[in-house]
């Protein structure tokens, strides 16, 4: 059975397998992650650093509810309070919840994943100088990240600086070759511009990276 959506045609089962093979991936994942913490007890035996990084693997995967226990659980035995507040703003920015995740970010302190992750918060609700003062708040250790380019594009196209944009997303792309998000703002940002042949370099960067990346 084939199946639309948007301008592409689908298999409908080659969709189902792709789905459940997918679905399998996270199931061993969260079993692995479960040999290490399957219950209060055990995850009270655990480093502080361990904690956070099984914390991480479970957001990482989606499983945001058991990631914000973790983080929760950390900041209440102060435990490296920083990237737990770090972890529990990611966890409600990914349930937009933006209130709650700004909240935990702004505890987070001078924490340069917490600044970028703020920056994304903003963006997301439209406040673009909110963004620009977070961004600029990005240590430069930091800003060898593929996301904190992806957003600077993202406020370059919020005031119409569309070739500006236009290298961000370059630029995380060339971080991140598998970055899908930078290609789909880049395409959208050229096409905009206007600029047919910048238009035309980003798709053909887009079908060269698209065999060679699977993405």
């Amino acid at each position: 059975m084939i199946v639309m959506r948007g301008n592409k045609v689908l298999n409908t089962g080659f969709a189902i397998v792709l789905a459940v093979s997918v679905a399998a991936c996270n199931t061993a994942a969260k079993k692995k992650i479960a040999e290490q913490y399957d219950s209060p007890d055990k995850l009270k035996k655990l480093t502080p650093a361990k904690m956070l990084d099984i914390g991480f693997q479970y957001y990482k995967i989606g499983d945001t509810g058991k990631a914000i226990d973790i983080a929760k659980y950390c900041i209440y035995k102060n435990y490296s309070r920083s990237d737990a507040y770090v972890l529990l703003g990611k966890c409600y920015y990914v349930k937009k919840d933006y209130r709650k995740a700004r909240a935990a970010l702004e505890m987070a302190g001078n924490n340069g994943e917490a600044y970028l992750t703020l920056s994304s918060v903003a963006l997301d609700e439209g406040n673009v100088s909110l963004a620009l003062a977070s961004l600029k708040r990005v240590p430069w250790a930091g800003r060898n990240n593929a996301v904190y380019y992806l957003n600077w594009g993202d406020m370059y196209n919020a005031v119409g600086e569309y070739k500006r944009a236009a290298f961000c997303y370059i630029q995380a792309i060339n971080l991140n070759p598998k970055f899908v998000n930078a290609y789909k703002r880049l395409l959208h940002t050229c096409k905009r511009s206007r600029d047919d042949a910048l238009a035309k370099r980003a798709e053909e960067l887009y079908a060269v990276h698209k065999i060679k990346y699977g993405i």
